[in-house]
């Protein structure tokens, strides 16, 4: 291969990288995935081992999201101590 053509897949490989990048900070930032996460380090292991050693954790968790469910239905107007999970309908 001749030095243009490698240089010319390198500066590709280059800017893939860094529009996948873009796109999963966009993906996040939506809260479609977990790609950066900041403030925690170690990612999905560290979390696998916190639930293990810490399951009041996962409480905190759900009970903040209960949270930001009732704070999202008292500002539109719907009753707010009516709170349906996922897979809790019916």
């Amino acid at each position: 291969m001749s030095a243009p053509v490698l240089l010319l897949i390198i500066v590709g490989v280059i800017v893939l990288l860094y529009g996948l990048h873009r796109a999963a900070s966009w993906a996040e930032r939506r809260g479609w995935i977990y790609y950066r996460t900041k403030g925690k380090s170690g990612g999905l292991g560290m979390s696998l081992i916190g639930q293990i050693y810490q399951p009041s954790i996962e409480h905190v968790v759900d009970e903040q999201q209960a949270e930001r469910i009732r704070a999202d239905r008292t500002e539109s107007g719907d009753k707010p101590n009516e709170i349906v999970l996922d897979g809790d309908e019916g």
